[in-house]
């Protein structure tokens, strides 16, 4: 007999999603799937993600915006975990002032969770600057999650 793995309802993986903070976002490549994490924050059901402007994340999401993003919670023994793959289209938000109200979420989140400086420089800022200057510097990109097309969101019977 198999064993399946229980879904979790919509209320279960939207808590998921807004107790967490860290992401992995497969790109689709040349021939591999490029894998690498980000940072996101939860806003008014959408998932945002903050970028440097170079890598080769920007260049795949030239060739192709759709993507898979993980997310995950998971005990240090797997007594307990709960997973969520979302399966959409990356594109970058353009408008200003939504832009600054992301930053904006973003240093809270960095400071809300006692984060090091350090994640600074994953972001393309120096880790010595202030954290506010995710704000008002210019060397990341802000992007959104949407047009997304598949959910599927596990979790141990617990």
């Amino acid at each position: 007999m198999v064993f399946k793995i229980p879904k979790m309802a919509r209320e279960e993986y939207d808590s998921l999603i807004e107790k967490n903070y860290i992401s992995r976002i497969a790109f689709l490549g040349p021939k591999y799937p490029y894998i690498a994490p980000f940072l996101y924050v939860f806003n008014e059901n959408n998932i945002y993600f903050l970028s440097t402007k170079y890598g080769r994340k920007i260049d795949l999401l030239k060739n192709n915006p759709y993507v898979s993003v993980e997310i995950e919670k998971f005990s240090e023994d797997m007594s307990c975990y709960k997973f969520i793959t979302l399966q959409g289209k990356i594109v970058p938000e353009y408008h200003l002032e939504k832009k600054k109200e992301i930053r904006n979420q973003f240093v809270n989140l960095i400071i809300s969770k006692n984060l090091s400086n350090m994640v600074l420089e994953a972001l393309g800022q120096n880790p010595d600057d202030p954290i506010d200057s995710l704000i008002t510097a210019d060397n990341t990109y802000v992007w959104k999650l949407t047009e997304v097309e598949d959910i599927v969101a596990l979790k141990n019977s617990e």
